[in-house]
């Protein structure tokens, strides 16, 4: 027979009247886990044993994913009143997603430490879910099983990848702090010239240069054009009505401007305003 090894645990000399306390334990006794599951999350998420946020949100994937209650109530019960448990738990689906279909690996992750925060801060951000093919209202719904379409697998791989690095490949993470890296980096997926440069030399710096170049540019142009307009505006009496070229071009102006504000509102409305 093996023989056990033995761990001591020196604990301080308590009195008499401390040590009366510990005969009786008040128990909560349950049929089976899912009924001990309120307590269990309220006093790890809520209460003075907190959980770390990978851990929350595992616990609460995995009690939705037991069926018969919503992720509304699992919130309630564990007294959750900023959807972040909702948000938590699509992150742990599409981390979950990722590597199902063998495109990330949680435990190759490049630091020890696993910045879960970030994931579901940037899954709530409209240029990553437009990124990776999500609905700006996906967040808000119910989790599906695999709420990235199977287009967007590589894509899915780059940013997990830019989140977390990878050990095996000797990469490390392009997102070093969530703020404002987490930020920058939604602000690279939604331009083509910063997105190439990411791709090409893995610095985020160089590719929010590059992103931001782009912004200024349009920014720029926008202001001219307003310029501009206001200006034939006020000399509209040097219009004589009988220039159908001159009209032409004013029309082409207006249908331009129209497409252009267009785009800007759907943008605007396809970014959700987040807490963090």
């Amino acid at each position: 027979v093996a023989e056990r090894t033995r761990f001591c645990i020196f604990v301080p000399d308590i009195s008499g009247e401390h040590r009366r306390t510990l005969d009786r334990v008040s128990v909560y006794r349950v049929a089976e886990r899912g009924e001990a599951r309120s307590f269990i999350g309220f006093k790890h998420i809520n209460g003075a044993a907190k959980w770390d946020s990978y851990a929350k949100a595992r616990f609460a994937a995995d009690w939705y994913r037991a069926g018969g209650v919503s992720l509304t109530d699992i919130a309630a019960r564990i007294g959750d009143r900023h959807d972040t448990v909702k948000r938590m738990v699509n992150a742990i689906y599409v981390l979950d997603q990722a590597e199902q279909e063998g495109v990330f690996r949680l435990d190759d992750r490049a630091s020890p430490r696993l910045n879960f925060s970030h994931l579901y801060t940037a899954l709530s951000r409209g240029p990553y879910m437009r990124f990776l093919g999500l609905g700006a209202s996906w967040a808000r719904l119910e989790p599906a099983a695999r709420p990235v379409p199977p287009e967007r697998l590589n894509e899915l791989r780059e940013v997990l990848h830019w989140l977390y690095g990878s050990r095996e490949n000797d990469v490390a993470p392009v997102v070093q702090s969530q703020n404002p890296h987490v930020k920058e980096l939604g602000e690279v997926l939604d331009s083509a010239e910063g997105l190439a440069v990411l791709r090409a030399n893995r610095s985020l710096s160089e590719a929010v240069a590059s992103a931001g170049a782009v912004e200024w540019k349009f920014r720029e142009a926008l202001v001219k054009a307003r310029t501009e307009i206001r200006i034939a505006s006020n000399s509209l009496r040097g219009f004589n009505g009988r220039s159908n070229g001159l009209m032409g071009i004013a029309e082409d102006v207006s249908e331009t401007a129209q497409s252009v504000v267009g785009r800007m509102r759907e943008k605007i409305h396809a970014e959700p305003s987040s807490p963090e």
